[in-house]
């Protein structure tokens, strides 16, 4: 079932924090590849190349944002998922919005639902809620919505759609879904199911480029780029990054974008 896809994990500076894979299940290591910096490559192989591949990007791929377009360029199968290394799994309980943390099988049903909504229902981008906010739906699913952190990608589509996933250094995936809505086709996030992480900001990753000026470039950005569906905003969290517990952030209106994407897409056909 799980031969059309891989799973990549990007990471950098957490050779003793690959919390992502250590929570999945044997079937999904199979296809899954550590994604690292040259100068990583030795020691990650050395600890996990006995549970999974482990690829080394050239020396001119830079930022989370040119590594997952990256992974994409040369992705060899059908359907790509892209991991955050930071990642734990959670499963609804039946009739409720209470989780309990995934088994194997929970995984496994997890992946199939999402690879069944790229392979029957058509779906070029995928995703898994987090677990802050689960709670305050009881939708099974949503459409047109925000997706971070947890992405499946079917290929030929993206490609052909021209998404890319370096159009920004910061909020990439931001970026992503909203060149993807204002095109007039919906993204799907799985809300049955949810990851949690521990915070963003952690040593390593992003933390090691993020900067409170380059935060704010990017938000800015992302408004001028969007600006009928996106407001830079100021927001402070008690748990944020390192450092930048106030920060410059977004707001972003997808369903808005969704709809003058499908409302320009219908003017453009007539």
């Amino acid at each position: 079932m799980f031969n059309a896809i891989t799973i990549i994990i990007p990471t950098k500076g957490r050779l003793h924090n690959q919390k992502t894979l250590s929570q999945l299940a044997p079937k999904l290591l199979e296809r899954t590849i550590i994604v690292v910096e040259p100068d990583e490559w030795f020691d990650h192989y050395m600890e996990y190349g006995n549970k999974c591949k482990v690829y080394s990007l050239p020396n001119t791929i830079k930022g989370i944002a040119n590594k997952r377009q990256h992974c994409i360029d040369v992705c060899k199968t059908e359907y790509l998922f892209m991991l955050d290394d930071d990642l734990a799994f959670f499963k609804r309980q039946e009739g409720s919005v209470k989780l309990d943390k995934c088994s194997d099988d929970n995984q496994y049903n997890m992946f199939s639902l999402l690879l069944s909504w790229m392979d029957t229902d058509g779906y070029p981008l995928v995703g898994v809620s987090a677990r802050q906010g689960n709670n305050h739906t009881s939708e099974f699913y949503k459409e047109a919505t925000r997706q971070m952190n947890f992405h499946g990608i079917h290929i030929p589509p993206f490609r052909k759609l021209n998404l890319k996933f370096n159009s920004i250094t910061l909020m990439e995936d931001f970026h992503l879904v909203l060149s993807l809505l204002t095109q007039g086709i919906p993204n799907r996030v799985l809300y049955g199911y949810c990851w949690n992480q521990l915070g963003s900001g952690a040593e390593g990753g992003c933390s090691t480029y993020r900067t409170p000026e380059l935060q704010k470039e990017c938000a800015e950005q992302l408004e001028f780029d969007y600006p009928d569906f996106v407001t830079v905003v100021e927001k402070t969290n008690k748990t944020g990054w390192k450092g930048m517990q106030t920060r410059t952030d977004v707001r972003v209106q997808w369903k808005k974008a969704y709809e003058w994407g499908i409302k320009n897409e219908n003017s453009n056909s007539k």
